[in-house]
């Protein structure tokens, strides 16, 4: 058998850090600022780790994001709020870097020294083209993110 902590409340959570909305600091109520990255594992004491962007969303809404809180600005270091959102694992996996030698997303060179573009949407691999540059192959992904995945693309 599991078992699994209690969640922690947003009023309890409130008496524990200080968050700052405009800066996106986080703050001790003893004035100790703490780790500004999504990645940050905050220690409340006896209730925990937790993520400090999954803090600010229980800080501000009252509620546990019931997905990942991801980043408007692609910026984890930012954590004010007005850049968090609420973001699915499709919709964080399109905000990924490239992980191709070229270093574009979406963008591939072909034996000929031509590049290929493709998206991959909804389970399916889209050919976008093929061109002469690799900036217009990037150009011709950029535009399919955006149709796509709307303000989750990272071109």
């Amino acid at each position: 058998m599991t078992h699994r902590k209690p969640q922690l409340a947003a009023d309890r959570l409130r008496q524990l850090i200080v968050y700052d909305p405009a800066t996106g600091l986080i703050k001790r109520p003893t004035g100790e600022t703490l780790p500004n990255t999504w990645a940050a594992r905050v220690r409340l004491g006896e209730h925990g780790v937790y993520r400090a962007n999954r803090l600010v969303w229980l800080y501000m809404t009252g509620e546990w994001p019931p997905r990942s809180v991801s980043y408007r600005d692609n910026d984890p270091a930012n954590l004010r709020w007005a850049n968090l959102r609420l973001a699915s694992p499709k919709q964080t996996a399109y905000g990924r870097k490239a992980r191709n030698k070229l270093g574009i997303k979406g963008v591939r060179e072909t034996p000929n020294g031509n590049y290929r573009a493709s998206i991959y949407v909804n389970d399916r691999t889209l050919n976008l083209g093929t061109f002469t540059t690799k900036e217009a192959a990037a150009e011709a992904y950029a535009t399919a993110a955006r149709k796509h995945f709307g303000e989750f693309a990272r071109p």
